[in-house]
């Protein structure tokens, strides 16, 4: 079926549901009022043309394990109304013979799989006995046998053991967003082994510094030559452990990353992921076999996520189906459904998407002063959201799940009926769900470089004033969007404001004012009393900025400590650098020497970096450039800065952008015209540079905003 086909029946079935749209900026927000939210109170509408009451009552018991049960919920199928059983687990229910399909009543508990009644029959309005639905409790005991469920693919779904053959729309969301390739992400391999993925050759591997040896192959149980460059997880908190050894921490990386290895749940070594748990990263069945949360347990499946896998054995399949969602009428015996609330909650992102940690590093100790409950806050997207957001109703998934608007359920309906029109909602292929009822499973976010939300995420004001000689930029930049920190989740990201002025396009050089931070990136750094002439490496275009330490501290509002009054400016550790000036590296001698187009002024430190350039999605060096930054910054034993988090020892800084807590810098340039322009590019950069290019990833990033004015 073509997407204008389904979008027009889409729109139809919006009408009938009283449809408002309303556009706001450059989002669209539907609003949408169905006659199933009305059940409780049934209008008075009469009979139906073919003698059908719209509504009629029926009395509904159900049991548990052979027992009347209370707190059970029943409802009719598709409808919105929910009923729970009291006493005698009986319940008076409504039913609205206006809801399309087969009349089904569905009963639900937190310890059984979702039912109709014995048969499958459905519910006639001339019916007088009582509806009996029988329940059976759900084995509770985890079972390290069961083999996760393979999700599928996009091209994948001709039997049902893909979960993509049924839920086509949510497993093509899904297989191309971000949890899928949690596990087999370049980048996170990298830094779990301590290796450089793009090295292939032993040459190139000698010629960055590295060491070319057999290792593991990611994903499989071969070994393979890999160029061991830089820190890692394994050899960071294994200092012990030989080459090809079994590590004996493994910092805790696949509880999120590979949640789904067969065999123990959490606590593995993320090289212990093959097969669905490498290839799916985070999937269907781990995500739906969570059946609870609990916040104050470690992030991830050894802790606060508990997955519960079915021990029955099935007549159909190795194990009984059983699954956890947001649903209480799936009655489908394919499903094996079991409500649970947490899935509409920002709790369940919770489980991987909060982490205080301890200080991994052997022969470390974290500094309780700064940090007396022992741990440091690494992951605190949910925090962020609970604490400093104002609308509690906007949870995690109401942004990163957008609504899937052209379909008719969660198990794509309207795709069925396009091949049969006769096939009716039933307990099979399910109801229709109102409109938000079914999310996308793409988990739009910082690698999501079309999103709108994106450039809807900050904004950026500028104030400006100009004398005979200083043309003077204030900057504020503001978290107008999301509903936790900007950047959030890992703190290897970073944002950087770079700000840049002119007059007639002849770039106006730079007189003083905030600068971008160390962790802006820079090729090369000197402190005064270094050699500032000589510069191995360097190539014509480079640029020497040199900037100076005032002895004071920006004082911001971060996150925690660092914005509630318990840390000084000092303790929040952000230097105030202003910039002195820019020179330009117009030749490189062959033993490092170079040319510049104006001499270096005097300054306490000098970084070599980059000219930002054009639109390049190639970050640049900025470090010492007029701007500024915002990030969580991690230091290391040795005060390395922007460290990955195994390797930290503290958190030095963190003034990432908090909702609704804007931060204003200050910059002079010299000026030579009356009106001068100032243009302000704000990047959002998921790896340091430095980081980035020590490991041959490609340093890319996201222009939130670049606007002239």
């Amino acid at each position: 079926m073509s997407a204008d086909s389904r979008s027009g029946k889409n729109v139809r079935r919006l009408a009938a549901c009283g449809l408002q749209v309303l556009v706001c900026g450059a989002s669209t927000l539907v609003a949408v009022a169905c006659a199933a939210d009305v059940v409780g109170h049934p209008p008075d509408t009469g009979g139906t043309a073919d003698g059908v009451p719209p509504f009629f009552a029926r009395q509904v018991i159900v049991n548990l394990d052979g027992e009347p049960v209370e707190g059970a919920t029943v409802m009719q199928g598709g409808a919105n109304k929910r009923w729970l059983t009291g006493p005698d687990g009986g319940v008076d229910v409504v039913l609205d013979t206006s809801v399309r399909g087969e009349i089904h009543l569905v009963a639900s508990h937190p310890q059984a799989r979702t039912l109709t009644r014995r048969g499958s029959k459905t519910i006639e309005p001339d019916e007088t006995e009582p509806v009996v639905i029988d329940l059976t409790r759900v084995d509770p005991r985890d079972n390290p046998e069961y083999e996760f469920q393979h999700p599928g693919s996009p091209e994948l779904h001709s039997t049902q053991k893909y979960c993509s053959h049924c839920h086509l729309t949510i497993g093509a969301g899904w297989h191309a967003s971000p949890h899928r390739t949690a596990a087999s992400n370049p980048a996170v391999q990298d830094l779990y082994v301590g290796v450089s993925s793009a090295v292939t050759t032993l040459d190139d591997c000698e010629g960055v510094g590295g060491r070319w040896a057999k290792g593991l192959a990611p994903g499989s149980t071969g070994s393979v030559m890999r160029c061991y460059l830089g820190d890692g997880v394994l050899g960071r908190l294994n200092p012990q452990a030989g080459l090809g050894e079994v590590a004996r921490k493994f910092g805790g990386c696949a509880d999120c990353h590979a949640p789904g290895i067969n065999g123990q749940i959490g606590g593995r070594d993320l090289m212990d992921a093959t097969g669905v748990a490498y290839e799916y990263g985070v999937h269907c069945d781990v995500c739906h076999k969570v059946e609870n949360v609990d916040l104050s347990a470690p992030a991830g499946v050894a802790g606060r996520l508990k997955v519960h896998r079915p021990s029955e054995t099935s007549a159909s399949s190795d194990w009984a189906y059983l699954s956890y969602g947001p649903y209480y009428d799936v009655p489908t015996a394919a499903m094996g459904a079991v409500p649970r609330d947490h899935f509409r909650e920002s709790q369940f992102c919770a489980g991987c998407h909060q982490l205080d940690q301890d200080v991994l590093v052997p022969g470390s100790q974290i500094d309780l002063a700064r940090w007396p409950d022992g741990k440091l806050p690494i992951h605190s997207t949910y925090s962020e959201w609970e604490t400093y957001y104002d609308r509690p109703q906007a949870t995690c998934s109401s942004c990163h799940m957008s609504v899937a608007t052209d379909v008719l359920n969660a198990a794509d309906l309207q795709e069925l009926q396009e091949i049969n029109p006769k096939i009716k909602p039933s307990a099979v292929v399910g109801w229709e769900r109102s409109v938000g009822e079914v999310r996308t499973h793409e988990w739009k976010g910082p690698r999501s470089e079309v999103w709108a939300a994106l450039q809807l995420a900050a904004e950026v004001t500028v104030r400006t004033h100009v004398t005979s000689q200083l043309f003077t930029v204030d900057v504020t930049v503001e978290n107008v969007g999301p509903g936790h920190a900007l950047p959030t989740g890992e703190p290897l990201r970073s944002v950087v404001l770079h700000v840049s002025a002119s007059c007639g396009g002849e770039a106006l050089a730079v007189a003083g004012g905030d600068v971008v931070p160390d962790f802006g990136g820079s090729l090369d750094k000197r402190e005064a009393g270094e050699d500032w002439a000589v510069w191995l490496g360097a190539r014509q275009g480079d640029v020497l900025r040199v900037v100076r330490d005032t002895a004071a501290w920006h004082d911001y509002p971060g996150y925690g400590p660092f914005g509630d009054g318990r840390f000084t400016p000092a303790q929040k550790g952000m230097p105030v650098e202003v910039a002195v000036g820019t020179s330009l590296i117009t030749f490189v001698a062959a033993d490092g020497k170079v040319v510049l187009d104006r001499p270096l002024l005097a300054g306490d430190r000098v970084y070599r970096g980059e000219v930002m350039g054009g639109a390049s999605p190639r970050a640049r060096a900025l470090a010492g450039a007029p701007g500024f930054g915002f990030a969580r910054v991690l230091v290391g034993p040795e005060g390395e800065r922007m460290v990955p988090h195994f390797a930290a020892v503290d958190v030095a800084s963190d003034n990432r952008l908090l909702p609704a807590k804007p931060w204003t810098s200050h910059h002079q340039f010299h000026s030579l015209c009356d009106e001068p322009r100032v243009r302000t590019t704000l990047l959002l950069r998921a790896y340091p540079l430095g980081l980035a290019l020590e490991r041959g990833w490609q340093p890319r990033e996201i222009r939130l905003v670049d606007q002239l004015n």
